[in-house]
This record gives structure tokens, C-alpha cells and sequence, in this order.
């Protein structure tokens, strides 16, 4: 699949089966990430967690709830659940960087013909809540700024979305 097809095939997919992630594609998923581009080269200033164990996941989405945060599965129950954490003091380009790690790990799943979903809202969740940043193994160095989950989506050969347009002109 060239890189064109990758971007227009990729969507968000909250339903997967339980059918694992083969160590290679996750290899392959972990080096798109570390190929993404950081602002200022500041590749450091980041860590990624990678949770790819039911158990650690199903422990720390019953966690979320028992503190009444979320009522579903916030990991829509899929095998792996990476999040990207920053140092703390960049806002701006945390942001950047977070949105071009997960991009690149969405894009070489859907090449892999696996599902993703871009999860911001866990981010919000986890940091100012000790006892979550503690089981992702966080210290206070480090802010949890987004999360992906992916998987084998339950639904195969899902048909490409219509997205609405985006206003543009060309000056």
C-alpha cells in the first residue's frame, strides 16, 4: 500500500477482536514513531509506554472506573495501548510532537491492515491522578499527553469514510 492509499484508508476503529499483535508489527509500528518529527530534534523529552498485556490493560481501564472517571472501556478493549508522555514545559510543541508520534503509528498500522484509534481524552483522564501515572510506572518528570489503541479491527475491509472537506485557499 503506497503512503496515499495508507492516509485515505485510516480511520478510527473502537471494536476489535481479540486476535493478538505479532511482535514484528509491533516493531515495525514503535519504529514509524521514532522516525516521526520532534520539534528541535528534542526526541528525549519523550517516553512511550507500551501496555500490551490484557491483563495491565483490563487493571488499569477497571482502575478509571473505580475512580468514576469513565463508565465504558476507555481502551475500547483492544490488545495493545501505547501512550506517548513528554517533559513538561513545551505546551505548544508537546502537542505537535504527540499528534506526529501517534500519526505515525496509526499510519504504519493501517499499512499492517490493523485498526487504531487517536485517544486524547485518556491523557486528560490520568495526569493530575497519582495513582494512575503510577501504574503506567510515570514519574513526576513526565506528563501523559495522549494514547493509541490498536488491534485487529472486528470488522474487516471497513469502508472508506466520506470526510467532510476542509476550508482551503490558495493564496
Amino acid at each position: 500500500m503506497d503512503i496515499l492509499d495508507t492516509i485515505k484508508k485510516r480511520q478510527s476503529v473502537r471494536d476489535f477482536s481479540e486476535e493478538k499483535i505479532s511482535e514484528e508489527h509491533l516493531k515495525i509500528i514503535l519504529d514509524a514513531a521514532y522516525h516521526a518529527p520532534i520539534g528541535r530534534a528534542a526526541y528525549n523529552r519523550y517516553e512511550l509506554i507500551v501496555i500490551k498485556h490484557k491483563e495491565k490493560i483490563d487493571a488499569l481501564a477497571q482502575k478509571i472506573a473505580e475512580a468514576g472517571i469513565l463508565t465504558k472501556h476507555p481502551f475500547f478493549h483492544a490488545p495493545i495501548v501505547i501512550f506517548v508522555a513528554a517533559k513538561p514545559n513545551r505546551e505548544r510543541l508537546d502537542g505537535c510532537d504527540t499528534g506526529c508520534l501517534i500519526e505515525n503509528m496509526m499510519l504504519a498500522a493501517t499499512s499492517l491492515g490493523l485498526g487504531s484509534c487517536f485517544l486524547y481524552t485518556v491523557s486528560e483522564v490520568i495526569n493530575g491522578r497519582p495513582f494512575l501515572l503510577q501504574a503506567l510506572g510515570l514519574s513526576d518528570e513526565y506528563r501523559a499527553m495522549s494514547a493509541v489503541v490498536i488491534g485487529h479491527p472486528k470488522e474487516k475491509d471497513l469502508p472508506p469514510k466520506v470526510r467532510p472537506g476542509i476550508a482551503t485557499r490558495v493564496l
